[in-house]
């Protein structure tokens, strides 16, 4: 029989506050999960704040658009990092540098974006099963 506890069951508290990724060389990110509250929220007041600008289908909606997103992901989803650095500059953790880093590049925001929607990096019963193996 299908269950749905088991098969979507999620631990609010971490899709909130975030769970540790590794990403490598001992370095790690701490990401929410894209449903929770404060993202939802975000992205309905940056868009209803920017919706005339971003109606247009121009450059310009599309470069505001970008910073909409990594300002509301930087807020909201990468809520920190672990030794990081960029182009050999250590660079510790911050909203500003996590917006930065977001638009820099687009490849990590995309990364970020699927750890955050990942349900298995949310799963209510994630440490049992990690225990288990």
């Amino acid at each position: 029989m299908f269950d749905l506890a088991k098969q979507f069951a999620t631990d609010r508290e971490k899709e909130t506050s975030g769970v540790w990724i590794d990403v490598g060389l001992d370095s790690s990110i701490l990401v929410a999960r894209t449903n929770n509250r404060a993202y939802a929220r975000a992205i309905t007041r940056e868009y209803e704040k920017y919706k005339l600008t971003l109606s247009d289908d121009s450059e310009t909606s599309d470069e505001l658009s970008d910073q909409i997103m990594a300002k509301i992901i930087a807020k909201t989803i990468l809520l920190d990092w672990k030794s990081f650095s960029d182009d050999g500059k250590n660079l510790p953790y911050s909203v500003e540098a996590a917006e930065a880093v977001l638009l820099k590049y687009p490849d990590f925001k995309s990364f970020v974006m699927q750890q955050a929607n990942d349900i298995e990096n949310f799963r209510r019963n994630r440490a049992k099963v990690a225990e288990k193996k």
